[in-house]
């Protein structure tokens, strides 16, 4: 399951090309004008990474509005990266926190994975995006009998009333590796 932390320990070279390039990401997704320096610097984050930028659609549905809150308060937390680029680094837990935060956003947000350093793209992936009025039984977002390695699940789950009793689970794995 995809953990705010996982974030991958990079290089403070290559964190930050995948600074660049998930913050870029978001500068789209909010829509915001880029300078032509900046559309270079996402176009060049995104052919180190192995990510074809051009195949990247915005899943409008995913759009939210507590998604959109989340990643302008994101936006807010890491422009001070983006105006001070030396403050990237590999040991700063809240940029790693914060990067693993809107790298899982963006996946949804794009239905695609992104992979950085050792990691995978073609990695398997699960993504759920339930929306419930009201659960009275048991809802579950993802229910496997293996998880292994490094395959990715994410599961957004919005429910506006649970019944006393109710049970949400995000994801349910019998075995793990």
């Amino acid at each position: 399951m995809s953990d705010e932390l996982s974030f991958p320990a990079l290089a403070t070279s290559a964190l930050t090309q995948a600074f660049t390039f998930l913050y870029g990401r978001l500068a789209v997704v909010l829509d915001r004008k880029l300078s032509p320096s900046e559309r270079k610097d996402i176009e060049r984050s995104a052919e180190s990474s192995s990510i074809d930028v051009a195949s990247l659609k915005v899943d409008e549905s995913a759009l939210t509005d507590e998604r959109m809150n989340l990643l302008r308060v994101l936006d807010d937390a890491l422009g001070v990266y983006a105006n001070n680029p030396e403050l990237i680094r590999s040991d700063n837990e809240q940029l790693l926190r914060s990067l693993g935060r809107l790298r899982d956003e963006l996946e949804t947000v794009h239905n695609h994975r992104f992979a950085f350093g050792e990691e995978h793209a073609s990695t398997p992936q699960a993504v759920v995006d339930q929306k419930m009025d009201r659960v009275s039984g048991e809802v579950t977002g993802v229910e496997a009998d293996e998880f292994q390695g490094t395959a990715h699940a994410h599961v957004n789950q919005t429910v506006k009333n649970v019944n006393k009793g109710a049970k949400i689970i995000g994801a349910k794995f019998k075995k793990m590796e």
